[in-house]
């Protein structure tokens, strides 16, 4: 009985010092990235009363270096959730239609600049057939920004719209906008209102005057919206005069954002007098099967119909689409944010978080079950675990970037009984 019982404690001691041992071995070394420098916290409360969002671009991407099809080496930020070898060859591999691609890069940094800028992805679709009122709450915060440019331009004695209108009479607000904008445009930079109001001429048409408010309302938003990528395009160094921080900066972005402009200049020199002259023909009203006629770029739906096009056309949008423009979105708002912090330049951040908050969209999208050829899920979670990860990200953000102040009476604001009659 002694023997046994000394025995056992024998191998019971001899298997508390195995472990011991193995618990006491020095771990693996572990290979880590290079340190990238997280960007600055945004403010607890910015001016547009955003809450404390912090960006989490660069703790959830890893960056990833590929020679594009043109020979050059860009470096592209992947998404944690798809870096795997699975799905390497569909996104950026050596075939047709991936990140190789300098043009299908360029594409899709187009329309990365065109949602962030008119932030399409955050507000509800409102057309330009919906009511006037309707389209004036529709404009958010930026275009108010946009009305202070005019009202601080050619003229400053130009009374300031009464916010506090949006809630009791949308419709009277709607006309002050539109009064405003055609009093105080600015000058020819960023002149969609302008435009409209040359091809509507001195004395339009009593029946054609709701169309045209509702025009020059659709103008205020696009002008506002050109003067926020004209911002990420100084911040990003891509304006003249403006230099980069970031030199290693994709080539394909600055050929991104120069598309952008683009549509933005056929917008303001196409669209607006092709629906003018549409109106005019049809007796002052805006038909939509006219419009379905005038040639539509993805900013033009946006312009008329309140979201981008390739918005409208999601249900065609496959996993590899969604996920090179994740890796897009990415990048940018990883340049986005660098650009920030070098430059006290807050709507880039407003910008990043933005991207931030489609990219969890899209990621969403991309790892959804079932789907044809579906992405394959990294990081060690399984594609639902990610899809609630990323959903509830995406909702925070988007909750956030959409909440706007109480509405209040601007300081020496316009009286109602004095409103501006227009010209």
């Amino acid at each position: 009985m002694k023997l046994c019982m000394s025995n056992s404690w024998v191998g019971t001691l001899g298997t508390v010092a195995v472990l011991l041992s193995v618990r006491s071995a020095p771990a693996a070394p572990v290979q880590t990235p290079p340190p990238v420098p997280t960007p600055p916290q945004v403010s607890p409360q910015t001016s547009d009363g955003l809450g404390p969002l912090r960006p989490q671009v660069i703790e959830e991407t890893a960056p990833l270096t590929i020679k594009d099809s043109r020979g050059i080496s860009v470096t592209l930020r992947i998404p944690v959730s798809l870096h795997r070898p699975a799905n390497a060859f569909r996104l950026y591999g050596g075939r047709p239609l991936t990140l190789q691609s300098f043009e299908r890069r360029r594409d899709l940094y187009r329309d990365a600049f065109l949602e962030l800028v008119t932030q399409s992805g955050l507000q509800p679709r409102v057309s330009m057939f919906d009511t006037v009122g309707k389209q004036a709450q529709w404009l958010g915060d930026q275009a108010w920004r946009q009305l202070d440019r005019y009202q601080k331009g050619q003229n400053p004695r130009l009374p300031r719209v009464d916010l506090s209108l949006l809630a009791r009479d949308p419709r009277r607000a709607a006309r002050q906008i539109a009064d405003t904008a055609r009093l105080g445009r600015p000058g020819p930079i960023s002149d969609h209102v302008g435009s409209v109001l040359r091809a509507v001429g001195q004395n339009p048409p009593s029946t054609a005057k709701p169309v045209v408010e509702a025009l020059t309302l659709r103008a205020v938003a696009a002008d506002a919206a050109e003067a926020r990528l004209r911002g990420a395009g100084r911040a990003l160094g891509f304006e003249p005069g403006y230099q980069s921080r970031d030199l290693a900066l994709d080539p394909a972005m600055r050929a991104g954002y120069q598309s952008a402009l683009t549509e933005f200049g056929e917008v303001q020199k196409g669209l607006w007098p092709a629906i003018v002259s549409s109106v005019y023909r049809n007796q002052g009203k805006l038909v939509i099967e006219a419009v379905k006629k005038i040639a539509l770029s993805s900013l033009g739906f946006w312009a008329v119909f309140g979201y981008l096009g390739f918005q409208g056309a999601e249900s065609a949008m496959n996993a590899e689409y969604r996920g090179q423009y994740s890796i897009c979105l990415a990048t940018l708002e990883a340049a986005l944010l660098q650009a920030g912090a070098a430059t006290p330049a807050e709507e880039a951040y407003q910008l990043a978080l933005a991207a931030e908050c489609s990219l969890n969209y899209q990621l969403t999208e991309a790892l959804k079950r079932p789907a044809l050829f579906p992405l394959e899920p990294a990081g060690g979670k399984s594609p639902g675990q990610w899809q609630m990860v990323f959903s509830q990200r995406w909702n925070t953000l988007r909750t956030e970037l959409t909440a706007r102040p109480p509405i209040s009476p601007a300081a020496g604001a316009l009286p109602e009984s004095n409103s501006t009659t227009g010209q």
